[in-house]
């Protein structure tokens, strides 16, 4: 493992990572995690500073492991203290809230960093980690670390305390990322030299030997075209279902709400396909037509509907306990890429008022006193 894995977020993701690298070198050392909230960071620590992990995948023999870690609020050199500031050199950084991916948010450890250094970003948000670079770096381009990303299919619960639930295997697809944010060259030089044009850093190596995250490591246009993917769907998904109290069945017995889910992607789409990313893909690489094709995306919403048990999962991840900025964080994108473009997205606009609207209405239902 390499000499020390900071990882900062404490979602699912951060403490599935943390438990799978633990259980490969079958040792938490050298790992840490980072919290922003002091308050959190004594629930942690109150908590004997572990996190469970319990594989659920195979409901007969289901395989729990739990690791103490190290914690703080900065990165720490030997008798610091938990909360106080240190020059501590950060390796390797692994990014997984979406909430800890704004573009002020590395500022904090940008001194604990430099060009040898590498960050991982897990599941951005599209355009987060230009804005991170350009806000963090863009006068210090010289000592910018190692820039990477991975897009996780896993599905994952968050149990009491720190503990995480493995309820479905999936995939974690890694790759490096632009930071100069030439993409047309990034991508070009990729089809030409992968992967010995930035040969993974030795936190991707680590990640790629933890057998339970099925990591691979990939050209940076595959997994930006899963992302638009992605994008597509949780946008004409997760409102909807917000609006329906998370019946998703309703998207696929209702022919209104099947028209309705049909616009949305036809919207999505017109979007999409007026910005610069799906032009330069478009043009080095022609099965992004495919990916984005209207009727495609439309069964695999479909199909995601019909699913009995991904229904009871993506309900977990509603307004209720999350925040609203992450769980619409599709519709968020869509929007602003057509503001950016001078064109219209009055349905992801629409969507995104009604959902929180919705959520605020249940919000004052469960603080309603009843007077009898």
């Amino acid at each position: 493992m390499t000499r020390s894995i900071y990882l900062f977020g404490q979602d699912s993701n951060c403490r599935f990572i943390i438990s799978q690298l633990a259980n490969t070198s079958k040792s938490p050392a050298g790992l840490n995690l980072l919290f922003n909230d002091i308050n959190k960071l004594r629930r942690f620590k109150k908590a004997e500073s572990e996190i469970r992990y319990q594989n659920c995948i195979s409901k007969r023999n289901q395989i729990i492991t739990k690791f103490a870690y190290e914690a703080s609020v900065y990165p720490q050199a030997e008798g610091d203290n938990y909360d106080s500031r240190s020059s501590a050199l950060i390796d390797s950084l692994i990014v997984t809230n979406r909430g800890y991916q704004k573009e002020s948010s590395l500022d904090m450890y940008k001194p604990n960093m430099n060009s040898d250094s590498s960050v991982v970003f897990i599941n951005p948000i599209p355009g987060a980690i230009e804005k991170i670079i350009k806000h963090t770096w863009r006068t210090d381009m010289e000592n910018c670390p190692n820039i990477y990303q991975g897009f996780s299919t896993h599905l994952l619960e968050n149990g009491p305390k720190f503990d995480v639930k493995h309820m479905k295997a999936g995939q974690l697809k890694l790759s490096a990322f632009p930071k100069d944010g030439d993409l047309l060259g990034f991508i070009k030089r990729q089809n030409n030299h992968f992967p010995v044009d930035i040969p993974p850093s030795s936190v991707i190596n680590d990640l790629l030997r933890a057998d339970m995250l099925s990591s691979v490591y990939l050209p940076y246009k595959d997994i930006l075209m899963s992302q638009l993917e992605k994008v597509v769907i949780d946008a004409s998904m997760i409102p909807l279902a917000e609006l329906l109290s998370h019946n998703f069945r309703a998207l696929s017995k209702l022919k209104s709400i099947e028209n309705m889910v049909s616009k949305i992607i036809g919207e999505c789409l017109y979007v999409l396909n007026k910005t610069d990313t799906v032009s330069l893909l478009r043009s080095v690489d022609p099965t992004i037509d495919a990916i984005l094709d209207k009727q495609r995306l439309f069964d695999i919403v479909y199909k995601l509907s019909t699913s009995a048990f991904l229904n009871q999962e993506l309900a977990k991840k509603s307004l209720r306990t999350q925040d609203s900025d992450d769980i619409l964080y599709a519709n968020e994108y869509i929007i602003t890429q057509a503001k950016e473009h001078g064109i219209q997205a009055s349905l992801n606009s629409m969507l995104v008022d009604l959902a929180r609207a919705r959520h605020q209405l249940n919000q004052d239902d469960e603080t309603i006193e009843i007077v009898t």
